[in-house]
């Protein structure tokens, strides 16, 4: 069959994100709903179709269909387990300075590049990206690698996206952050764009994100549960928490609004 369940809810997932991420409907929703609750939205949508994901790679389980891009030679299997273990160290380095970056939710200014942006402006992305191809080629059942495939693709997308998104967001101000940094990890910094600094931290950033993958590895065995949708559970349990965080916090101002207007 050539779109079966996990095919179906990989594309379910990549085309849920697309079209919420891209105008017009992005920017058409925001004015109706506001951005807080569009992020709501955008959020149970994603957690939706994660756990539509989980479940179809559950079901996966009754036909075992084996992956068609497996990589058997053990040599080259051991250099991509390196490679995905550098990808998600990448990704994970990102995370303690996403606040203070351009791509945060709600941040309204662009601060000069600092810490992992220098490496890549888009680390998470790239280094998820990066970890989820390795992966593609290393799990023997079709329906997870094609997960894996699908978090790829999404994570390349997603990064020449938010450039367009962040330059209709922040203007002009966010072209010199765009110049200063590169998307590929390094290439700003080979090519004199960007020099890091003592107080970029970034090595001791990057030594704790290798760490945190590292002891993420360890617990590999949890992660190929059911076929793999350990992963998808996860981030769809993050997005419901996050939906209903963000839609409390909108009405929480709509209350305070009121309020200060009466």
């Amino acid at each position: 069959m050539l779109i079966d369940l996990p095919s179906l809810a990989v594309l379910c997932f990549i085309g849920s994100h697309l079209l919420f991420g891209l105008p017009p409907l992005r920017t058409h929703l925001i004015s109706v709903l506001s951005e807080q609750r569009f992020v709501a939205v955008f959020s149970l949508t994603a957690a939706l179709s994660l756990s539509l994901l989980a479940w179809a790679l559950y079901a996966s389980l009754r036909q075992e269909v084996p992956n068609p891009w497996l990589l058997m030679l053990p040599g080259a299997r051991i250099g991509l387990g390196i490679v995905a273990w550098l990808g998600l160290s990448l990704a994970l380095a990102a995370l303690p300075g996403y606040p203070k970056t351009p791509m945060a939710l709600f941040q309204t200014r662009v601060h000069t590049p600092f810490g992992i942006s220098k490496i890549s402006r888009h680390s998470f992305f790239v280094g998820f990206a990066v970890f989820a191809l390795a992966h593609s080629v290393l799990m023997s059942e079709r329906a997870a690698a094609l997960m894996m495939l699908g978090f790829a693709v999404l994570s390349l997308l997603g990064a020449s996206i938010q450039d367009r998104k962040l330059l209709m967001r922040h203007g002009e101000a966010y072209r010199p952050f765009m110049q200063a940094t590169s998307v590929l990890p390094f290439l700003a910094i080979l090519q004199g764009r960007t020099r890091i600094q003592a107080e970029d931290r970034i090595v001791a950033t990057l030594l704790k994100s290798a760490l945190a993958a590292a002891l993420i590895t360890l617990m590999h065995p949890l992660w190929q549960l059911a076929n793999g949708a350990a992963l998808p559970v996860l981030l769809a349990i993050g997005g419901f928490y996050l939906s209903a965080r963000r839609w409390l916090a909108a009405r929480r101002r709509d209350t305070a609004g009121q309020v200060h207007r009466a």
